[in-house]
């Protein structure tokens, strides 16, 4: 299994803007990942997640982007074994597609 974790805290609107547009980019990857987990790290700013493939982990108390990337593994984890896990973060995303 591949697996895509996506660690986020949105506090603003072009956050948000970031997030849908690195969505975007993952849903048309020409080799899709069997699993997406985003990891909201408490996030003051609520938000839908607009993507069927998305799995959204929420954790209560912010602690910062290594706690989140932790939480996606270890929901990735409960799942099975991974081939490849990525983290990846909405900064990551080029307006080309994604970079890693």
């Amino acid at each position: 299994m591949n697996v895509l974790i996506i660690p986020c805290y949105i506090k603003r609107n072009w956050d948000l803007e970031c997030l849908g547009r690195l969505l975007g980019s993952v849903k048309q990857q020409t080799l899709p990942f069997e699993q997406v987990y985003l990891v909201d790290d408490a996030s003051p700013l609520s938000y839908p997640v607009e993507f069927d493939f998305v799995q959204q982990v929420k954790l209560t108390d912010n602690g910062g982007p290594a706690r989140a990337r932790n939480a996606g593994i270890q929901a990735a984890l409960e799942q099975g074994p991974s081939s490849y896990s990525s983290p990846i973060t909405t900064a990551s995303w080029t307006g080309r597609g994604m970079s890693t």
